[in-house]
C-alpha cells in the first residue's frame, strides 16, 4: 500500500514542470497572436500613410510643384500620425518617413520605375514608412521595438489625350452626327459613349460628309446613310470613356477683375485694332465688324458672366494665350464664332489650362458654334461635357480638310458635324490639354 502511494506521488511531481513549461509555451503564443495582430494593424495603417503620402508629392508634381513634392509628403504622412521622429534608439511608437524624387536612388530597384542607371523616372516619387511597433505580450523575448516598413511609388504625369473628339452623352441618338458634304480629318481617335443600338454615331444624307480618323470607339452602333462617312477602323461595344478633363477647376471669378474698357487704335493703313484685356465680362463679349477691324484679345482667361461669346461679321479676331470661360445664365448665352474674317485662336500654353482655348460650365446644355469659312485657325480644345456642339467647315473641301484647323480636340456632350468644306482637328497646331495622370504603380 506504502509502494502504490510512493509512485502516485512521483507522478505528481512530473506533472507540475511539464504544467509550467506548457503554460509558458502557451504565453508564447498569445504572444504571438495578440503583437502579431497588432503589427498587421501597423503595417495596414503604415502602408496607408506612404500610399497617401506618395499620390500627395505626386499631385505636386503634376502641377509642376516639383519643390513642393517632398514637403506635401511629409506634411500628409505627419497627418497620418507618423511624425518622422523616429531617433537613433527607435523609441516605441515613433516613425521614419523618407521621401525619393525622379533622379534619386530608390530603396529598391524596380525595372518599372527606375531608368538604366538605377534612379527613379523624373515626376515618380517613392516613399518608405518606418513605424517601430511597441511589443506588449512578447516583451517576455526582448525589449526591442518591432519595426514596420513599407514602401509605395506614385507617379504624376501629363499624358497627352489621344484623341481629337470625345462625345460624352451616353444615351443620344446621333451622339456623333456627321451631316453636308464636308471633309473632317482627324489626326487621332474618335469616342462615342452612346449606347444607342443602332445610330450612336450616325452619318447622315446622302452628300457624302466624311470623318476620317485611325479608329472610332463607339458604345452603341454606327450607321452610315451616305455610304462610307466614317473613314477608318471602326470599334463597337467599346464601354463609355469617362470625361478626361473632369479634374480640371471650374474658373473661380473671385480670381479675376473687371477690366477697363476695350481701346481702339486707328492704324496707318486706314483699320482699326480693337484690344481687350482678360477678365469679367458681365453680359458677355459680341464681337462683330467690318472687313477693316481686328479685334485682339490679350493673353489670358475671359470670364463670359452670362451673355455668351460670339464672333460674327467680316471682322478679323486675334486671340493669342487666350481661354474663353462660358458661364450661361441661360441657354441662349451660347458660343457662337462664325465671323467671314480670319479667325486666330491659340490657348494658353502654362497653367492648369494649357491647351484650353474655350471651357463651359460642365453642366450648362447651351450650345457652342464654330464655324469655318477657310480663314480659321483655332489650335486649342473645344470642352463642355454637357453641351451640344456644332462645328461647321466652308470653303474649299480638300484645301480646308488640309489648311483650317478648327480645334486639337473636342471633349463634349454631343457633336454634330457640318458644311460642304473642309477642316482638321489637330494636336499639330499647337498644345493640347493634358491628362492628369496621378496613381499608385508600386
Amino acid at each position: 500500500m506504502r509502494l502504490l502511494t510512493h509512485k502516485r506521488d512521483q507522478r505528481r511531481a512530473a506533472v507540475a514542470p511539464l504544467v509550467a513549461l506548457s503554460i509558458i509555451a502557451l504565453l508564447g503564443f498569445v504572444a504571438i497572436a495578440l503583437d502579431g495582430g497588432l503589427l498587421f494593424d501597423s503595417r495596414r495603417k503604415s502602408m496607408a500613410g506612404a500610399d497617401a503620402a506618395a499620390l500627395a508629392a505626386a499631385t505636386e508634381m503634376w502641377n509642376n510643384n516639383s519643390s513642393n513634392a517632398a514637403g506635401a509628403a511629409f506634411q500628409v504622412a505627419k497627418t497620418n500620425g507618423f511624425l518622422n521622429d523616429a531617433g537613433k534608439g527607435s523609441a516605441a511608437g515613433t516613425s521614419k518617413v523618407e521621401v525619393r524624387l525622379g533622379g534619386e536612388k530608390p530603396l529598391l530597384y524596380s525595372p518599372t520605375v527606375t531608368d538604366a542607371n538605377g534612379l527613379l523616372l523624373t515626376d515618380y516619387v517613392e516613399v518608405t514608412i518606418t513605424y517601430y511597433q511597441q511589443r506588449y505580450f512578447s516583451a517576455i523575448w526582448g525589449a526591442n521595438t518591432l519595426p514596420v516598413k513599407v514602401r509605395a511609388v506614385a507617379r504624376g504625369l501629363r499624358n497627352s489625350s489621344r484623341y481629337g473628339i470625345i462625345v460624352l452623352d451616353q444615351t443620344a441618338e446621333g451622339a456623333l452626327n456627321v451631316a453636308g458634304g464636308g471633309v473632317v480629318k482627324i489626326d487621332t481617335a474618335v469616342i462615342v459613349n452612346s449606347s444607342h443600338a443602332t445610330t450612336a454615331a450616325l452619318g447622315q444624307g446622302s452628300s457624302g460628309g466624311q470623318i476620317s480618323a485611325a479608329d472610332f470607339f463607339v458604345y452603341g452602333g454606327i450607321t452610315e446613310q451616305g455610304g462610307e462617312q466614317f473613314i477608318g477602323n471602326q470599334h463597337t461595344g467599346i464601354p463609355p470613356t469617362p470625361d478626361p478633363l473632369a479634374y480640371l477647376p471650374a474658373v473661380d471669378p473671385a480670381t479675376l477683375y473687371v477690366p477697363p474698357a476695350p481701346t481702339k487704335t486707328k492704324n496707318a493703313d486706314g483699320t482699326f485694332t480693337v484690344k481687350y484685356t482678360a477678365g469679367i465680362y458681365t453680359n458677355g463679349l459680341s464681337l462683330s465688324g467690318n472687313s477693316d477691324t481686328t479685334f485682339v484679345l490679350e493673353p489670358g482667361i475671359y470670364y463670359m458672366d452670362g451673355g455668351g461669346f460670339s464672333v460674327s461679321g467680316s471682322s478679323n479676331l486675334s486671340a493669342n494665350g487666350v481661354m474663353i470661360y462660358n458661364a450661361p445664365k441661360k441657354d441662349t448665352d451660347v458660343v457662337y464664332i462664325a465671323g467671314q474674317g480670319k479667325i486666330v485662336m491659340t490657348p494658353p500654353t502654362t497653367g492648369i489650362y494649357t491647351g484650353i482655348s474655350i471651357f463651359q460650365d460642365r453642366n450648362s446644355t447651351a450650345p457652342i458654334t464654330i464655324k469655318g469659312n477657310g480663314n480659321a485657325f483655332i489650335t486649342g480644345a473645344i470642352y463642355g461635357a454637357s453641351a451640344p456642339a456644332f462645328v461647321e467647315g466652308n470653303g474649299d473641301a480638300a484645301a480646308g480638310a488640309n489648311n483650317q484647323i478648327l480645334g486639337s480636340q473636342y471633349v463634349t456632350g454631343t457633336l454634330r458635324v457640318a458644311g460642304n468644306g473642309g477642316f482638321r482637328i489637330t494636336a499639330n497646331g499647337g498644345p493640347i490639354p493634358r491628362l492628369r495622370d496621378i496613381r499608385l504603380v508600386e
